[in-house]
C-alpha cells in the first residue's frame, strides 16, 4: 500500500491530501522537444510525454541458438490524429487520421497540399498497428509553433495583352 509523503500514513487516510493531476500547471519554459508549454496541466504533460515515448520505434533482440540477432520493428509510416485549418482564417474546418512518411511534431502546425492547400495540426500520435486514414506528404520543413506561421502558398494569375 502506498504512504502519503507527508504524514506517512496510508494513502487513503483522511488527512494525507491527494492533489487532482489537472489542478497541477506547469510554470516554467515551453520545452518544445516534447510540445509541453508554459500552464499545460500535470495530465496533459503525463500524456505528452507518453506520446512521444510511444512516437519511438521499439527494438527487439533475439537470442537464436548461439548466434544473435537483432531485429528492428520500425514503423515506415506514422499515423496522427490532426485537425484541418483553413489557409485562409486559420479557422478549423475537420479532423481526421492521416499516414505520413516522415515522423512529425505533436502540437505542431503543418503546410499540406494533400488534405487541399490547408494547415494541419498534429492532435495526437496513432501505433503503427493501429494506424489509418489517407496518406499524406507532409514536408517537415513547413512546422510552425502556430496556425498563423504557417505559410501557405498563393496562387497568382497573371494576364498579357497583346495590342497590334
Amino acid at each position: 500500500m502506498s504512504h502519503c509523503l507527508t504524514c506517512q500514513q496510508p494513502i487513503n487516510h483522511c488527512s494525507c491530501k491527494k492533489n487532482k493531476t489537472d489542478n497541477i500547471i506547469y510554470a516554467g519554459p515551453t520545452l518544445s522537444c516534447l510540445g509541453i508549454e508554459t500552464n499545460d496541466t500535470l495530465t496533459v504533460i503525463i500524456q505528452k510525454i507518453n506520446t512521444a515515448f510511444c512516437s519511438f520505434s521499439p527494438t527487439t533482440t533475439t537470442l537464436i541458438s548461439t548466434t544473435t540477432t537483432t531485429t528492428t520493428s520500425n514503423c515506415d509510416t506514422w499515423y496522427y490524429n490532426i485537425d484541418v485549418y483553413s489557409c485562409v482564417n486559420c479557422v478549423i474546418i475537420s479532423s481526421q487520421t492521416i499516414s505520413n512518411g516522415l515522423p512529425l511534431n505533436i502540437g505542431s502546425y503543418y503546410y499540406s497540399n494533400g488534405v487541399g492547400n490547408k494547415i494541419l495540426v498534429l492532435s495526437e500520435y496513432v501505433p503503427c498497428e493501429n494506424g489509418g486514414g489517407g496518406t499524406m506528404d507532409v514536408d517537415p520543413s513547413t512546422e510552425s509553433a502556430t496556425c498563423a506561421g504557417v505559410i501557405c502558398p498563393s496562387t497568382t494569375t497573371t494576364t498579357t495583352t497583346t495590342i497590334t
